[in-house]
């Protein structure tokens, strides 16, 4: 037993939903908890020890998966996968870069992780991009797992802009597993479509079609002032024993009544990264054979 499928990415497109959604497919069987860190930082305890860890749950389900977002990111995953699972499919999902981009920096921010704005940590960022490649040395590997905070799955490796250059990290996927094994879907059209997106995944995977009950969306960015009610509110004696969809249920009305705090986006950024991205956009274009114009707005 080991995974059949893999949720890749990217961060803040969606991943957690879609995750939620298969594992209601009674012939799946998905990773507890959604993000294993093993292929980042346990690769060296060998699959007994993943598969104990993550999916001692599975009960001979004909499909196994993981969705771990850093999997599509990291340039040294692809292979490990290939030495365990090289029979492996992958989704991706894919959203506007710049949205993702800020999505991504809120989701640190507002935990107090990240203590920058979100221009200066782009600015860092891109700092960072323009220094180095996409070649990893074994002593960046072993720094990278050393660095990772296996509690939240959060690294300082500053990663908010290059995470949106997918053709870029799908093409390793699909240049040592082939193109047929990777399934591109747009973050849009899920959102759009939850049922008809889970169904689409379920013909790659080939298995029947499923009514899926719940596409209530998952891991919704709170906002700021509502943050730290969330982690009171969950610390509360018995909170953890509800079921985890009302959990998540309750999560997602207290977001909305509070509303959205978040800083805007200065018009000079956001064109800045839309002239950054557009060779990235064009490449996804050709790749997925799907035209994007709404992602250069």
């Amino acid at each position: 037993m080991l995974p059949t499928f893999f949720i890749l990415g990217a961060a803040k497109c969606g991943t957690t939903s879609l995750h939620e959604l298969l594992g209601q497919h009674p012939d799946v069987c998905m990773s507890n908890p959604k993000e294993p860190l093993f292929f980042e930082a346990e690769f060296e305890n060998g699959p007994e020890f993943y598969m104990e860890k993550y999916f001692s749950h599975c009960c001979g389900e004909k499909e196994i998966g993981e969705s771990r977002h850093r999997n599509l990111y990291l340039p040294h995953i692809p292979d490990r996968i290939r030495t365990l699972a090289p029979d492996a499919r992958f989704i991706v999902l894919a959203r506007h870069p710049v949205d993702r981009a800020w999505s991504h920096w809120w989701h640190w921010y507002v935990r107090g992780v990240e203590a920058n704005s979100f221009e200066a940590a782009i600015r860092r960022n891109l700092v960072r991009i323009e220094g180095s490649g996409d070649v990893w040395s074994e002593a960046d590997i072993a720094r990278y797992a050393e660095t990772l905070d296996r509690a939240t799955g959060f690294s300082p490796l500053e990663s908010y802009v290059d995470s949106g250059y997918y053709a870029r990290q799908i093409r390793r996927y699909a240049d040592r597993f082939g193109p047929d094994r990777v399934k591109i879907l747009l973050f849009e059209d899920f959102v759009a479509d939850p049922r008809g997106t889970a169904g689409e995944v379920f013909a790659f995977l080939g298995l029947p079609a499923q009514r899926i009950a719940n596409v209530a969306p998952h891991n919704v960015s709170a906002p700021k002032r509502g943050h730290g009610l969330l982690d009171r509110l969950g610390c509360l004696p018995g909170v953890r024993r509800l079921p985890r969809e009302f959990r998540r249920s309750m999560r997602n009305a207290v977001s909305r009544i509070l509303g959205d705090d978040r800083p805007r986006m200065a018009g000079d950024t956001r064109a800045m990264l839309v002239e950054h991205y557009e060779p990235h956009i064009r490449e996804l274009e050709e790749m997925t054979g799907r035209s994007l114009p709404h992602w250069r707005s």
